[in-house]
């Protein structure tokens, strides 16, 4: 099982007459970690000190949804733990 996780945060220190403005979140989940970069805020902004992991989540989510991450980890993981079998090119019987 795997965590979902907010790595890092990158912010516009000052924008619009607001402070630290999110554009950026660096996420991870199992195998995989993307950056995410966001629209400017409309209406309805949070104050830097009142956002939480779940709110930044799903502001990512937002962007692709949650379940295509997990059946791409899925993917990757079912094919780590069971590899194709390798072809390799031979000499043909009759040459």
């Amino acid at each position: 099982m795997h965590t979902w996780k907010v790595l890092e945060l990158k912010v516009f220190p000052s924008l619009d007459g607001r402070n630290n403005v999110v554009y950026s979140a660096h996420w991870s989940y199992g195998p995989l970690d993307a950056i995410v970069e966001f629209n400017k805020p409309a209406d309805q902004f949070i104050p830097f000190n009142q956002l939480t992991e779940d709110v930044v989540l799903g502001w990512v989510w937002a962007k692709t949804p949650k379940e295509a991450w997990e059946e791409r980890v899925r993917k990757v993981e079912d094919a780590a733990n069971n590899p194709k079998p390798e072809a390799v090119t031979i000499k043909l019987p009759w040459a």
